[in-house]
């Protein structure tokens, strides 16, 4: 007998049930299909990155879910500033000097843009900029921001969403343990997507998605309800798509296990996308009735904080900006990997840090006691002796 895992952490939440029917997620796993049979190498590689302590605190499952003090927090801990909600106006020009910060050599015209922590202020539509403020990353509400980044024109149009996956299946790869791919957090850094069918396994797809085809290195977390700089690493293809949330407002939970989601569903009856989503779609050039002759095409999908985005906008980054992390490529990138292999934490060697390479800066890292956030700055190269 197959057990409904979610929805018993449901029932012992007293959550309302999702916008989704219960009977378009098959029992026990995940609706964004993590780990699935989708992929020919489904399979994972789990990278511990400290040892496991043989008395473990007890922890709550049906507890808090994140997120992680800024010291401890891979997306943060590299951030030389605080937390804070002053208003800022992004544009095309600071997503360019992250661009640059990070070594991210963007080949599509039209760039998929992830925001974590941030929230959209009320204000009237200007392609040319938007208004943001920071937010704390919220695994149960929309507090992250995603859009698309037309580079031929300048022009930005962001929605409301989620970069982190829903409290639930958290909780449950947190009960479960390792052993089955349900949950995880897409670090920082730049992917590359292709349009095509979310969830292709599932009795409700999602045509005309933004669909990851990579293997890439995520964050599992599996010592705790959070994502920390000491969660293991799990080399995998998880399939972290952009799709729709499955809701459009903030009385269920979204729906997410590791996807990129914009507030919106699709109708009932005709299965057009609506809210948010649907006007992300028609930024992109995605009509509908989506035409599958437009499955395939590719869009680079560049995530990054509000934080940094902030300090872009407002050029008061203090130090080193340098941040080499996953999709970084270049002269320094390729430095970087033939100078971990000599230490016998071999990546990639193709001067673009694939996942073995986050895995392998991760363990570099943790063996120097620096802060294991797989994001190298210039201090990390010097101590390597680049």
């Amino acid at each position: 007998m197959k057990i409904d895992r979610r929805g018993l952490l449901r029932a012992a939440l007293l959550l309302p049930a999702a916008v989704t029917p219960a009977a378009a997620r098959p029992a026990g796993k995940p609706e964004d299909g993590v780990d699935n049979q989708e992929a020919p190498d489904a399979g994972q590689r789990l990278v511990e990155l400290v040892a496991r302590p043989k008395t473990a605190p007890a922890i709550d499952p049906l507890g808090p879910v994140g997120p992680s003090p800024d010291p401890h927090a891979p997306d943060y801990a590299h951030i030389p500033a605080p937390f804070d909600m002053t208003p800022f106006r992004l544009t095309p020009d600071a997503l360019t000097t992250l661009a640059r910060w990070n070594r991210f050599d963007l080949q599509t015209p039209m760039v998929l843009v992830g925001i974590r922590g941030a929230t959209l202020l009320e204000g009237p539509p200007d392609p040319a900029g938007v208004q943001l403020s920071e937010r704390r990353v919220d695994h149960r509400r929309f507090n992250c921001v995603l859009g698309l980044w037309d580079r031929t024109r300048d022009r930005l149009a962001l929605f409301t969403g989620s970069t982190v996956p829903n409290h639930l299946f958290v909780r449950e790869q947190f009960i479960w343990g390792a052993g089955d791919g349900i949950a995880n957090q897409l670090p920082t850094g730049l992917y590359r997507h292709e349009v095509g069918t979310h969830g292709v396994d599932s009795s409700a797809p999602q045509f005309g998605a933004f669909r990851m085809e990579s293997r890439i290195a995520v964050r599992r977390a599996l010592a705790a309800l959070a994502y920390e700089t000491s969660s293991p690493i799990a080399l995998t293809r998880p399939y972290d798509n952009i799709h729709a949330s499955g809701r459009s407002t903030d009385l269920a939970d979204f729906s997410s296990a590791g996807c990129q989601t914009v507030r919106g569903w699709y109708d009932a009856t005709s299965g057009e996308p609506l809210h948010d989503y649907a006007r992300l779609r028609e930024a992109a050039g995605l009509g509908w009735p989506h035409d599958p002759a437009q499955d395939g095409r590719a869009f680079d999908y560049m995530l990054v904080t509000a934080r940094e985005v902030r300090l872009a906008s407002q050029k008061s980054w203090q130090g080193d900006t340098l941040r080499l992390r996953a999709g970084s490529s270049g002269n320094e990138v390729a430095s970087l990997q033939q100078a971990l292999a000599q230490r016998s934490l071999v990546g990639e060697f193709d001067g673009r840090i694939g996942p073995a390479t986050v895995a392998a800066l991760a363990q570099f890292q943790a063996k120097s006691h620096q802060r294991t956030d797989a994001i190298a700055t210039n201090d990390t190269l010097r101590t390597l002796r680049i």
